[in-house]
């Protein structure tokens, strides 16, 4: 996914998401990328469903579909 700029508030990197092991993984690349609860803010974490990914000013939920 690539973001406009917002006015410089988002990294041309800021996170990578792929699945590893029939886990979603994110790795953040930026601090301002965050994800609840803001207190922990490891650079790695498992996706779960319903996860927020806060991306300077954008707000994603991660969602899982199953088929």
């Amino acid at each position: 996914i690539v973001l406009a700029n917002a006015g410089g508030r988002v990294a041309p990197r800021e996170v990578r998401v792929w699945l590893r092991e029939d886990k979603f993984m994110l790795h953040r690349l930026s601090r301002r990328t965050t994800m609840p609860p803001a207190d922990q803010q490891p650079a790695w974490t498992i996706l779960e469903d319903g996860d927020e990914i806060r991306v300077g000013p954008f707000r994603f939920a991660f969602e899982i579909l199953h088929a």
